[in-house]
């Protein structure tokens, strides 16, 4: 059976190291089917990545294999891990990149990737993602059993959980991502819209937060000096240069301007505060 393998990393485009990894994958298992999430992960931002990966893995076959590499310790005291959560498998260096997915997920199955059957036979030092992941991936892609990769893991490293907190009707959370248009996605999340304009919340983060309802046009919004009343469901419903809230496609709170950059005009900066009065 062909599976898939989804790439995540901060490499970039203009090294040649995203060419290699697929050159790699290819030798071993020619028939898989190899897939960019994104290259363009912001260096060296083990959260960003780890906050993409989540963004993205719902949306691919039930079992894919995911290569995660942000991986500024590569080399170092850090371990390459690979986990299996149902038949997808998520392999990456054990540095809380996958601390948000195996949040999401159960009956979790650690490997640690000390088996060098399924490593190329020189591995280097500051190229695990050549050396380790991709040959990995490869090796289960053409019917590698997991338990073979390595040996159980009892422990990983876990990242601090994005600042979602609620007292009353306010909620507290931060800026998580800046996208490429320059809107500013946030911890407050994951929203569902109801009928007759009101959000259903059920906390992505937040310790043992009870979802609630509120009433979109009700709400309001602040991030530093900055106020917004209202969540949209579209950018189309600002005109123009206007500034606004609404839910973003992976169902958290998000600021915009439309057509326009709300990071770049309102000088916002991951890890900035942001409060949801919500109505």
């Amino acid at each position: 059976m062909r599976r898939t393998i989804a790439l995540l990393t901060d490499f970039g485009l203009r090294d040649s190291f995203v060419g290699v990894m697929k050159g790699v994958i290819a030798r071993i298992s020619p028939e898989a089917n190899v897939i960019d999430i994104s290259h363009a992960a912001p260096a060296q931002d083990v959260r960003a990545g780890a906050l993409m990966l989540l963004a993205s893995y719902r949306h691919f076959p039930t079992d894919a294999i995911f290569v995660a590499v942000v991986d500024p310790g590569v080399g170092g005291a850090r371990r390459p891990m690979a986990v299996r959560a149902g038949q997808q498998v998520f392999i990456a260096p054990d540095n809380g990149i996958l601390s948000y997915v195996l949040q999401e997920n159960q009956a979790l199955e650690p490997r640690l990737l000390d088996n060098p059957a399924f490593h190329l036979p020189q591995v280097s030092n500051t190229f695990h993602g050549r050396d380790i992941f991709a040959p990995t991936a490869a090796h289960l892609a053409s019917g590698a059993a997991f338990e073979d990769l390595g040996s159980p893991l009892t422990h990983w490293h876990l990242l601090e959980a994005p600042v979602l907190s609620a007292e009353g009707d306010r909620l507290r959370g931060e800026v998580l991502h800046i996208d490429h248009f320059g809107n500013v996605m946030t911890s407050i999340g994951r929203f569902e819209w109801l009928e007759d304009d009101h959000l259903r919340l059920e906390p992505a983060f937040g310790a043992a937060l009870p979802a609630r309802v509120s009433l979109a046009r009700r709400c309001a919004l602040t991030i530093s000096d900055t106020h917004l009343d209202g969540v949209r469901r579209t950018y189309g419903e600002a005109y123009p240069g206007a500034a606004l809230a609404l839910i973003g496609s992976s169902g958290f709170l998000e600021l915009s301007i439309n057509l326009g950059s709300f990071a770049e005009v309102f000088d916002v900066h991951t890890g900035d505060s942001v409060i949801l009065e919500a109505g």
